[in-house]
Formats: structure tokens, sequence, C-alpha cells
């Protein structure tokens, strides 16, 4: 029998007009300044850009926030073979990640990322079959209980692995990327690439502060190569526009 497409799943592929309803609920506040060839990678809950040319079998790749979906990981895994670190303390992702057969080139730790060392409150999802672990309580949606897990600064991460660089950084943490942002600034721990998702109008932050973040984001030194349809996902690469890694990556060197 022949499925036909709802109302979403039609705008969906319309990706203009998708962009522009998205803008207008506020959900998508920027648009990228630079132009870059890229791909993106990962299922559609899961899906992130890298530059073409970018990574490499020597690249390390920090993918911070697991959940239930490890397809941009695999993805980067199985294309360029580098090294995939996927990070999440949280029991629904620990769970998960110990129910896998991992390929040699990912490593699953169960720590998080957060601007200080120590152990961190998160809180449980609020809505079922959800896997997200969250900084605050959304006051809009149900109930939730407190989890302590341990979550440590990039660069403490970074000692712990042994690694001196890390290529990319994708997040998705739930409203702690606010708070990580202005901490890599400060200790001029950045990544020459970063994915971020930004949860502006959930769990409480408010647009002005992915304005912000994205502002000293820029100030830093970074350009936005990709934002998704959706508007929430940002792709950061670090370099002033003369950069000779941005015009090797702009010919697909």
């Amino acid at each position: 029998m022949k499925r036909f497409l709802g109302l979403g799943e039609v705008i969906k592929k319309c990706p203009p007009l998708y962009r522009e309803i998205n803008r207008r609920r506020k959900w998508r506040l920027h648009e990228p300044g630079l132009r870059l060839p890229h791909k993106v990678f990962g299922n559609e809950y899961c899906a992130w850009a890298v530059p073409d040319g970018y990574l490499s079998r020597g690249s390390i790749v920090y993918a911070v926030g697991v959940g239930e979906d490890i397809s941009f990981d695999s993805a980067l895994a199985n294309r360029f073979g580098c090294k995939v670190f996927s990070f999440d303390p949280t029991p629904i992702a620990v769970e998960f990640m110990n129910s896998l057969k991992l390929p040699e080139e990912i490593t699953f730790v169960p720590i998080g990322l957060t601007s200080n060392d120590g152990i961190t409150t998160f809180f449980t999802p609020q809505t079922k079959g959800f896997n997200s672990f969250s900084k605050v309580v959304d006051q809009t949606c149900g109930e939730s209980s407190e989890i302590e897990s341990e979550t440590l600064r990039l660069a403490s991460i970074m000692k712990r692995l042994g690694h001196t660089q890390v290529d990319l950084l994708k997040m998705d943490i739930e409203g702690f990327e606010y708070e990580v942002v202005d901490e890599i600034i400060l200790s001029h721990t950045l990544p020459n690439c970063l994915l971020i998702e930004f949860h502006h109008l959930l769990y409480g932050f408010e647009t002005q502060q992915t304005y912000n973040t994205v502002a000293k984001l820029l100030a830093a030194g970074y350009r936005i190569f990709w934002i998704s349809d959706l508007g929430r996902e940002y792709g950061f690469i670090l370099g002033d526009g003369t950069d000779p890694i941005l015009s090797l990556l702009r010919s697909g060197v």
C-alpha cells in the first residue's frame, strides 16, 4: 500500500521552504559566511557536515553526546579510517554503547564535556522515549530527576587520552555547549573544526545566548561553513579566510 507523505515530511523535502519556516520560528538564527565544499555524514537524526579533504586516517575526532546514535561517528570511521572517540557518561548511552561491537577506530569514553573537572549533575529525559540528559530542566516539559556523572574540560580530556590536538570536535550536549565554548576560548583549546548543536528555545535558553556564543566564536577566528536546514546544528572552521588550510579546502585538494 502506497504511503503518502505528511505535511512535515513534504516541507523537509523543500529545503528553502523548511529553512524559511525555521527562521520565522527563531530556530535558524544565522547563515553560513564561508563557502566551503563539504559533505554531510550520519543519519537524519545525527547529521553533521565535514569539509572536503579535511579528515584523514591520522585525524582525531571527538564526538561528544551519543544518546543512542553513533551514525556520524561510524560514518567518519568507515570513510576516513580516523580515530573517533565517542563521549557520553549518561546511563542510557553507556548501556547502548556496551551493547555494540565497536570497530577498532571507535573508542567509547563514558565521561562528559563541561567547563569544569569533577562531578556534574545531569537531568534525566523529560519526554518518554527520549535519551538526552540535559544541563537544566525544561519547565515546559514533564518531570525529571537528577544523576551525577564525571565530566572534564576539553584540555583535561586531551591530557587523559594523550592527545596534543583534536582535529574535529562535535558537541550535542543539551545546553552545556554555551559554557564549554566559553572555556575552550579562555583556555585557547581550539579545535580547527567545531560542530555544535545549540539549544536556544529549549530548556529555557534564549536565542540571545546562541547569538552571544556564535559572536564569541567568530571573534576567536572561527567562520561558519555550514548550518543544518533545521538551524540548530552549526559547522565552524578556524581561519580568517587567508589561512592556507581554507585555501586547500576550497580547492578540494
